[in-house]
């Protein structure tokens, strides 16, 4: 059973009981199901025991005004996206959906 297009069968020695406590705990209805959630969540765990670790190496108290900086420059660029497409089409798609 091909659960996306990057699947692939395999087999793998896992303990029954822990097999067992993983469908049960997932939900699943299938097996592979269950271990491929099991992994998920464990890449999950892994990743944000990464983002935790890295806590504290990058000092953005200095940062502030950059990122206030960059956040006006992009409300700018949004606005004046938004002033040129109303400008080429007048009418909002809301009311030409009427």
């Amino acid at each position: 059973m091909m659960h996306g297009s990057d699947a692939m069968r395999t087999t793998l020695d896992i303990d029954k009981k822990l097999l067992a406590t993983v469908v049960e705990m997932t939900g699943e209805k299938s097996k592979s199901k269950a271990v491929e959630e099991a992994l998920r969540a464990y890449l999950r765990s892994w990743a944000a025991k990464k983002l935790i670790e890295a806590a504290g190496a990058i000092d953005l108290t200095g940062n502030m005004e950059e990122f206030r900086r960059a956040d006006s420059l992009r409300e700018e660029k949004l606005k004046r996206m938004r002033r040129e497409a109303s400008e080429r089409d007048p009418v909002p798609a809301k009311s030409r959906a009427s």
